[in-house]
């Protein structure tokens, strides 16, 4: 006798579960009789189930449906395939997950990485890991390793002690292990709280403050020696700041030093609050977030820290660079230098571990202040292994010497874009601005939308390398009403209008953008959008902005209140 199951999608879906679960002999031919039910959610269950609790004549049932979807062109079937190996959580199944985990589309890959994390098996953490390095995977990888545990920890230690491997990687492990907490893994950011990288260095302390670490007595003399290696990197930085100057050449680089020494006073404050305890951080905090509380909060860490390094802390919490100055004199001695000797030091990879971003800012200052003397310094960035620092110097290089650039590019630096290189030789013959923008010229065009204006810039730098450059000619459309977008514009120079044929609705300009609606909520577009002026763009597709969103909820903040202020309009 057959079992009839009745009621809306999804409750038959929840019944034909739970008949699965009661494994009534009959129970495979009752619900195999759903597995190719035109509801989805019904379909799904009966497979599920027969995967779960039908024995060896379920997966007979349902391996061969599995498998056609696995194996089916239609993005959805592989996605559902996905989907049911996760809710099946069988750690025999791990094969199936595989090709999915390396499907060509963004969305499979996605349902696969969530199924990974409740299949549990160790032979899939490498495939998962790999989805670290991608931007519009790794919270989705990052979520099914926490969901291993401590199971995916031997290989995520591994791979953080592991220089070789990229520095975001590393340091998306590091917040995995702080999510995960527990002795093993607290230990082993424990051990890399120093990394010479300051990017990995706040991840890993960052990482521990997550976890709740508070230092033993044997680490307090670890901690007090990095809090001091701390604050002659801020004595450093700020005499750098002063031998750099003023000036729009600099202003880039000003602003990036500028944020290494917040990145200072962020690390301080958590390093002190491993060894006095969480009303350190708290009133850190306070200090710039809270101005009636200053006061008290200034009592708090006068009252709370301790170590010979207290006086300098409490001028570096207090965020004011003039009085730090004053105190980190006493003990960080710094000797000035001319601005040609400081931007040479700035460019090239010293004991201050510098990031890509500084070092390509002070290539992109040694350029437009034209300084000849620097341009064997220039020639040796084209060696540097980070991209960005290997495009600014073969910029600056066709600034400085225009006859010689194409051959030092050609032998140190090869692999930079063709297009863009097309674009230099371009400019270099010409004496014309460049049309292809720098990574650092793309950062201050990001920087001046009011969105983006609160994310630090080293962040914007990242986010550069998926930002698509768009050149659009004068009464030429970017896109048309009714069409498909996911992707959001910013107008770097010229002017577009947006307009419902001859009706237009409002007219944007350099630092505005448009095509944030269907980004967020992808849809047909609502009006059509076209070039008043040679026009150049910015495009940034959905899955970066969601990362930057997720991030700095800044982002998400200003778009929302742009789309109110349009409707309002």
């Amino acid at each position: 006798m057959q079992i009839e199951i009745e009621g809306e999608p999804r409750v038959q879906a929840a019944l034909l579960l739970a008949l699965a679960a009661c494994a009534e002999a009959d129970a495979v031919d009752d619900l195999g009789r759903f597995i190719d039910d035109k509801a989805v959610d019904i379909a799904e269950a009966a497979m599920i189930g027969l995967l779960r609790s039908g024995g060896v004549d379920g997966i007979l049932v349902a391996g061969e449906r599995l498998l056609a979807l696995e194996r089916s062109t239609s993005t959805q079937d592989r996605i559902a395939a996905a989907r049911i190996l996760g809710e099946v959580a069988n750690r025999g199944f791990y094969r199936h997950l595989r090709p999915l985990l390396a499907d060509v589309d963004l969305s499979v890959r996605t349902a696969a990485l969530t199924a990974a994390g409740k299949v549990r098996s160790a032979r899939l953490w490498p495939l998962v890991m790999s989805g670290l390095d991608d931007i519009a995977l790794h919270r989705t990888a990052a979520t099914a390793l926490v969901e291993a545990g401590e199971e995916a920890l031997p290989l995520l230690i591994s791979t953080l002690a592991d220089p070789d491997h990229p520095v975001h990687v590393r340091s998306r492990i590091a917040g995995i292990c702080g999510q995960l907490g527990g002795d093993t893994a607290i230990a082993a950011l424990q051990l890399r709280m120093d990394s010479e990288d300051r990017r990995l260095r706040t991840a890993i302390i960052d990482a521990l403050d997550r976890a709740g670490y508070r230092a033993p007595d044997t680490q307090r003399a670890n901690i007090d020696d990095i809090i001091w290696q701390e604050l002659t990197d801020a004595a450093w930085l700020l005499t750098s700041q002063d031998d750099v100057g003023h000036g729009a050449e600099c202003e880039p680089l000003i602003r990036a030093l500028h944020q290494r020494l917040t990145g200072i006073r962020h690390r301080c404050l958590l390093l002190s609050s491993f060894v006095s305890g969480t009303n350190v951080k708290r009133a850190g905090e306070r200090l710039t977030t809270n101005v009636s509380q200053r006061a008290y909060a200034l009592e708090v860490l006068e009252t709370t820290l301790s170590g010979d390094a207290r006086r300098h802390l409490l001028r570096l919490f207090e965020n004011d660079p003039v009085s730090l100055r004053t105190s980190l004199a006493t003990d960080f001695t710094q000797r000035r230098m001319p601005r040609a000797q400081r931007l040479a030091l700035l460019v090239t990879p010293s004991g201050h571990r510098l990031e890509p971003w500084i070092r390509s800012c002070a290539l992109y200052a040694v350029g437009r202040l034209g300084m000849t003397e620097l341009l064997d310094i220039a020639v040796e960035a084209l060696n540097d292994k980070e991209l960005i620092v290997r495009q600014t110097a073969a910029w600056a290089i066709s600034r400085l010497a225009p006859t010689l650039w194409q051959t030092q590019v050609e032998q140190h630096s090869p692999d930079l874009p063709a297009q863009w290189l097309e674009q230099l030789k371009h400019h270099s013959e010409s004496s014309k601005e460049s049309l292809m923008f720098l990574t650092v010229e793309k950062v201050m065009i990001l920087r001046s939308v009011g969105v983006f204006t609160e994310v630090p810039e080293e962040v914007l730098a990242d986010l550069a390398g998926y930002l698509e450059q768009l050149d659009i000619a004068a009464e030429e459309p970017v896109y048309g009403k009714g069409e498909l977008g996911r992707t959001m514009y910013i107008v770097a120079e010229g002017r577009v209008r947006v307009h419902n044929e001859t009706h237009t609705f409002v007219e944007l300009g350099p630092g505005e953008f448009f095509g944030e609606l269907t980004t967020l909520d992808p849809e047909p577009h609502s009006a059509s959008v076209t070039a008043i002026d040679d026009t150049q763009l910015l495009a940034l597709d959905r899955d970066a902005l969601y990362e930057l969103m997720a991030t700095h909820s800044t982002v998400l903040r200003g778009l929302i209140h742009t789309l109110c202020q349009r409707l309002r309009d």
